[in-house]
C-alpha cells in the first residue's frame, strides 16, 4: 500500500487530503481516506487503533473505563430485578444472558 494524496479545490493550489492507494480482491485501485483523531493543543496526541484486518478498535482507559463497568454492573442488577419480579429462575436468565453476550 503506497501512501498520497487527493488534491480538492480551491484555495489557491487546493488543500491535501491524506489518504493510502491500495489495490482490491477485484484488482480495483482506491483510495482510501485517513483520519487521526487528535488533541487540539498537542498534535503528537493521537489515538491508536488495533484490532485485525477489516475490523478497527481504539481502546477506551481512564474514566470511561470505570463508567462502562458501572454500566455494566447496573445492568446485571436490572436482569436480576427483572427476573425476580417475573418470578423467574436468576441463575437461569443469568446463563441465558452469558450465552447470547459470549460471557
Amino acid at each position: 500500500m503506497s501512501d498520497g494524496y487527493v488534491q480538492v479545490a480551491p484555495d489557491s493550489t487546493g488543500k491535501k487530503i491524506d489518504n493510502a492507494e491500495l489495490t482490491r480482491d477485484d484488482g480495483t485501485v482506491i483510495e482510501r481516506q485517513r483520519i487521526v483523531l487528535a488533541d487540539d493543543e498537542n498534535p503528537r496526541l493521537q489515538v491508536a487503533v488495533g484490532g485485525e484486518p477489516g475490523r478497527g478498535a481504539v481502546g477506551v482507559g481512564g474514566e470511561s473505563v470505570e463508567l462502562l463497568r458501572s454500566i455494566d454492573l447496573w445492568l446485571k442488577m436490572l436482569v436480576v430485578a427483572v427476573a425476580l419480579h417475573a418470578d423467574h429462575d436468576v441463575e437461569q436468565l443469568m446463563e441465558v444472558v452469558k450465552a447470547n453476550y459470549g460471557e
